[in-house]
């Protein structure tokens, strides 16, 4: 037993270690290629198509990038890539209070978090959500994920593409890029001409521009308090802390601002590669 918690606990250190070893060479790349950041009004695209791998995502990273979005007449599609069913503290009250088995559970918590999104939609101002249900923390790049997500960008056609940049540590943020990046080699989408711009969720990315939301600001925290099963873990306080010290680039400190990498959708998918390998991408 002691053998077996031993391996538990080194495997946990070696993927921590695995981790860090990542996002120090992300930064070793990055700063090689002159990535500074810059202060823009909003990243260019009219047509936008945000990949969030859970409810919620898509607020905390970049929901006051998006109101603006939508005060300049952009039309904006979120695909939510899981079913959000594993998120805490949800899935945890909902067992302790209906005494639900555990598939129960995390369909009343998948279900629960798609009307949370929709409230938040509502008050963003997002027109269309899609969500795509694949099991939440077990998010692969399979055929048939990476094919679901082709035909998705060439229907909605984006200028603009934003997901969670690819130094994030939870398993389904990452594998939200490697997803993206398998798709961009299909026929149907490697002719289209799109910008893709990495958000911030679990760790501070190293970001190349930044905007500005200081207005956007109280409309982002209404929107991220519909959210009330993800509540516990505080992002409110987090996140506004976060938009806070942003406002260091080119604002002075004052006000709020949401920092990206935004890249072409070439530059993006090397700089991935340059990171992780090619894996057959």
């Amino acid at each position: 037993m002691l053998t077996l918690l031993a391996n538990v606990i080194s495997l946990s250190w070696l993927k921590k270690r695995q981790g860090t070893v990542n996002y120090l060479r992300a930064q070793q790349i990055l700063a090689g290629k002159n990535f500074t950041p810059a202060l823009v009004s909003l990243p260019k695209g009219k047509r936008i198509l945000v990949l969030a791998p859970h409810p919620d995502d898509e607020v905390i990273g970049c929901g006051g990038t998006l109101r603006k979005h939508i005060l300049a007449g952009g039309h904006i599609t979120v695909a939510f890539m899981t079913d959000g069913a594993k998120g805490r503290p949800a899935a945890e009250k909902l067992r302790q209070l209906s005494g639900e088995n555990g598939e129960e559970s995390a369909v009343s918590v998948s279900e629960l978090r798609k009307q949370e999104a929709r409230r938040a939609a509502e008050i963003v101002g997002i027109q269309d959500l899609i969500f795509l249900g694949y099991p939440d923390a077990g998010l692969s790049a399979s055929p048939g994920v990476v094919s679901k997500l082709a035909s998705l960008l060439s229907q909605t056609r984006p200028d603009l593409v934003y997901l969670p940049f690819f130094t994030d540590t939870h398993h389904d943020h990452h594998m939200t890029n490697e997803v993206l990046i398998r798709a961009m080699g299909s026929s149907e989408v490697a002719k289209q001409p799109f910008l893709c711009c990495g958000y911030e969720i679990w760790n501070p990315i190293f970001p190349n521009c930044v905007v500005e939301i200081r207005s956007e600001m109280g409309v982002k925290i209404r929107a991220l308090k519909q959210y009330q099963s993800q509540l516990d873990n505080n992002f409110v306080r987090s996140i506004s802390h976060l938009n806070a010290y942003r406002s260091i680039t080119g604002l002075g400190s004052r006000g709020y601002a949401e920092a990206f990498f935004l890249a072409s959708k070439a530059e993006y998918a090397k700089v991935f590669r340059e990171l992780w390998g090619e894996r057959d991408l």
